[in-house]
């Protein structure tokens, strides 16, 4: 934090970024993860300035080599590199409209969003316990949804994160009010661990808003289709 406060490069003002701001310059389809033509010699693991509400002895980092997004204790000053930003803060900030038929519209990308999860129950509570699948089984759910007379698919990494609280106290790290008894469960992205290993995939865990990647064969994922560009 002190380093890019004081950071005078190109006459900028620096600062650490956020978690969100951080985690857009992930290359999820490069090996290392990152753009490495224009960052050269980027590999490693970086700081971000935002505090798990979680767990506020630690703070949130996004990894270059690897692609996860995870915590860790903000008094480790070893580990972890540190990359600055300039500009004004840019966080997500999630404007909800619930329509009434099982959907809700995030304002802030224009996405239609799935309210219930697979397996509950389409009503104003989302009742019941959300099932449960592998990849494949997720990607063909939402390519078969019918919800509202819309065109689904499931969301790709990028998109499924954009629904994470990080000022969220509590699990799951995602608005409840809107997305009314989602569990703090593994939920599936479409994205693929490409090069690195195909039968990988890219999943969002929601009890913290973790990123990290499975074997597409394991069952252990919920479903929240998404709606739009």
């Amino acid at each position: 934090m002190n380093y890019c406060n004081t950071l005078t490069l190109a006459g900028k003002t620096w600062r650490l970024p956020n978690i969100q701001e951080l985690a857009t310059l992930i290359h999820y389809g490069s090996n290392p993860a990152y753009y490495t033509t224009t960052f050269s010699n980027g590999s490693g693991s970086y700081w971000s300035s935002t505090t798990s509400s979680l767990s506020t002895s630690t703070a949130w980092i996004a990894s270059w080599n690897s692609g996860t997004v995870f915590t860790f204790d903000k008094t480790n000053s070893t580990l972890y590199q540190v990359r600055c930003v300039s500009g004004p803060s840019r966080t997500i900030v999630n404007n909800f409209t619930d329509n009434g038929d099982g959907t809700v519209t995030d304002h802030s990308t224009g996405l239609l969003w799935q309210k219930c999860s697979r397996g509950q129950t389409n009503d104003y509570v989302c009742s019941g316990i959300p099932t449960t699948s592998d990849w494949s089984s997720a990607l063909n759910y939402c390519n078969t949804l019918t919800l509202a007379g819309k065109i689904w698919r499931l969301p790709n990494i990028r998109e499924l994160y954009s629904l994470v609280d990080t000022d969220k106290t509590s699990s799951p790290s995602i608005n409840t009010f809107y997305f009314i008894n989602t569990l703090a469960l593994n939920y599936a992205s479409s994205t693929t661990n490409l090069p690195v290993d195909p039968k990988r995939f890219w999943f969002v865990n929601f009890y913290d808003g973790s990123i990290s990647n499975q074997v597409k064969t394991y069952t252990t994922f919920a479903t929240r289709c998404v709606s739009g560009p």
